[in-house]
């Protein structure tokens, strides 16, 4: 496995959920997977918890859903962590989560988000200490969609893609972005919409002025914290690849978000 990995930019764009596998990964693959999780926790955490990204062997999925695999990244969060810091840590874990399952696809390793239908109490016996509310199967992909697959995808509306004037608006000029209107924001308001997002409600909103952008969660449903470390790791990625290293403030009269409301997150730059 010595080919090139694929540009981040394209990465996004072409990595989709895959849940039927070849089996175990080479002991290069596996040091590949190894090494990214490494750089996945040397990063800050957004939102400053200790949340972490772990590895697990096979054998942590239920109900048939996932065939094959390689093995389990696990979003790992302490178990001692103060009730009052436990959404941060599921956008941290989720964040850094993102950022490994983007690096994997990089590298020809497909993956699959997984947050309800894997045995989390064999994941947390595995792991003492730690609760894991999030998990990710990974592995080759063997290009084969099972029935089960199918349904799955069928049920969430997995493929289904709110357009960008339901999710990302433009400030400065007091109107939805569109693909006709985005301009320079085009390729990172799309590379939003493209992310994985829990039960595909696709709950993240950008607010964007000058070179700022404000992200909101227009969902109170648990599922979607993940959604919000994902879409400020995928941020954070493109941004990188264009040569910015994209800050998170906090501040404390966030803009209400016009489209529909929501909880204000996080603020990041998006030029230097």
């Amino acid at each position: 496995m010595s080919q090139e990995p694929l540009p981040i930019s394209e990465a996004i764009k072409q990595r989709h959920s895959v849940r039927t596998f070849k089996g175990l990964l080479s002991d290069e693959q596996h040091s590949i997977v190894l090494k990214i999780i490494d750089e996945a926790n040397s990063l800050p955490a957004p939102f400053g918890t200790n949340a972490t990204v772990g590895d697990s062997e096979p054998g942590l999925g239920r109900m048939g859903v996932i065939s094959n695999e390689a093995g389990w990244l696990l979003g790992k969060i302490q178990s001692d962590t103060p009730e009052g810091d436990l959404l941060k840590a599921r956008y941290d874990v989720s964040y850094k989560l993102q950022v490994c399952v983007l690096k994997m696809f990089q590298n020809v390793l497909a993956n699959v988000w997984i947050g309800g239908t894997y045995n989390e109490k064999l994941a947390e016996e595995r792991n003492p200490g730690f609760t894991i509310p999030i998990v990710i199967a990974y592995g080759e992909d063997a290009k084969t969609t099972r029935f089960i697959e199918s349904a799955m995808k069928f049920m969430v509306g997995a493929k289904g893609r709110y357009p960008l004037e339901k999710m990302f608006y433009d400030l400065d000029n007091k109107r939805p972005f569109t693909t006709e209107n985005a301009g320079e924001h085009l390729e990172l308001l799309q590379a939003v919409q493209s992310c994985p997002s829990a039960l595909n409600i696709q709950s993240w909103r950008l607010v964007i002025t000058g070179n700022i952008a404000h992200l909101y969660k227009a969902s109170t449903h648990a599922a979607c914290d993940f959604d919000m470390g994902i879409a400020i790791a995928t941020i954070s990625l493109l941004l990188e690849s264009h040569g910015h290293k994209t800050q998170i403030t906090f501040v404390e009269n966030p803009p209400e978000n016009p489209l529909d409301g929501g909880t204000y997150i996080c603020t990041m730059t998006l030029k230097d």
